[in-house]
């Protein structure tokens, strides 16, 4: 029997999960940079239509149809495989992704 349980003292990073239940409610006119790039335009409603169209061809190519919240755990699982088999740095990745994401629905500095 294996044991499922992941491995948390790999990655510091899974203490910033925790951070996540403390967001705000989601504001879709809310605008905050994270890389420099102004564009007032990107609100929080523009990136989530944005992160939907690419879930709705994600599951397009795999021939899905499953709820969002499993869409996107699959999409998110298939992008950690893509950052792996490039041997790419993941705890970077997930760390900057899930960094940005407070900082850009809260007012967490990105840090």
């Amino acid at each position: 029997m294996t044991d499922s349980t992941p491995p948390t003292s790999h990655w510091h990073s899974f203490r910033i999960f925790a951070e996540l239940t403390a967001i705000p409610v989601h504001d879709s006119s809310r605008f905050q940079t994270t890389d420099g790039m102004d564009n007032p335009d990107c609100t929080n409603g523009v990136r989530a239509f944005m992160a939907l169209k690419a879930l709705e061809r994600f599951q397009e190519v795999c021939d899905m149809v499953e709820e969002i919240d499993t869409a996107a755990s699959d999409l998110i699982c298939d992008l950690l495989h893509l950052v792996h088999s490039r041997n790419l740095d993941l705890q970077f990745v997930l760390e900057n992704g899930i960094n940005s994401f407070l900082c850009e629905v809260s007012h967490i500095d990105q840090t």
